[in-house]
């Protein structure tokens, strides 16, 4: 679950608000490009060794 977020100045005063729905779509492109490409390596040596062990 995401919150929206405020960024502040140092007097205190807010700087930005950064939406809940920009964070959720940070947090999973972040999310899909550290753990998504292992995961897809992975998946294809599985599929060529078990492409070799049937030849």
């Amino acid at each position: 679950m995401f919150y929206d977020v405020k960024i502040l100045r140092p007097d205190g005063k807010i700087k930005k608000v950064i939406p809940a729905t920009e964070l959720r779509r940070r947090h999973w492109e972040n999310f899909q490009m550290e753990f998504l490409p292992n995961e897809r390596i992975n998946t294809m040596r599985k599929n060529r060794a078990g492409g070799i062990n049937k030849a």
